[in-house]
């Protein structure tokens, strides 16, 4: 089996990234994709990793470092995903890992992720990598009509 390399997202990956993200969140928005995209890999705020097996993106992992009224510079993971047939190899564990190191470089406290309560497998997960569960909340959403 060929050796699995992380690396930074380049602008030739968007396909699978989105791809990708379309098996995580079947809800993923196409529209301006592109645009999302180019502006994340550009932003130093912002974060994306990949995962290859070969030529192949076999997982990857979007982050975003923030800071609010209520809390310091941390970092947020968007998106953690790996393709089925490589779970359980230490890919996720390797996305982390850039993830921490980008967090280090960034300046953030801290590193917060929201798993959805059905996805025990990614609690447990993060619980082994060190996070500690903190909140439970409800999240909301209001579709707003498009002016332009």
């Amino acid at each position: 089996m060929k050796k699995i390399i992380t690396r930074e997202a380049k602008y030739s990956d968007q396909q699978v990234v989105l791809d990708l993200l379309k098996i995580l969140n079947k809800d993923t928005c196409e529209n301006g994709f592109i645009q999302r995209y180019f502006s994340t890999i550009e932003s130093p705020d912002s974060a994306i990793f990949v995962s290859c097996l070969g030529e192949s993106v076999v997982g990857f992992v979007e982050a975003k470092s923030i800071y609010t009224l209520q809390s310091p510079r941390h970092t947020i993971i968007k998106a953690l995903f790996v393709s089925e047939n490589y779970r359980n190899l230490g890919v996720a564990s390797r996305l982390l890992d850039c993830i921490e190191n980008w967090t280090n470089r960034s300046g953030s406290e801290s590193i917060v992720v929201g798993s959805r309560t059905r996805r025990e497998d990614a609690k447990q997960f993060y619980i082994s990598k060190g996070f500690e569960l903190f909140k439970e909340h409800n999240i909301f959403k209001k579709k707003l009509n498009s002016i332009a």
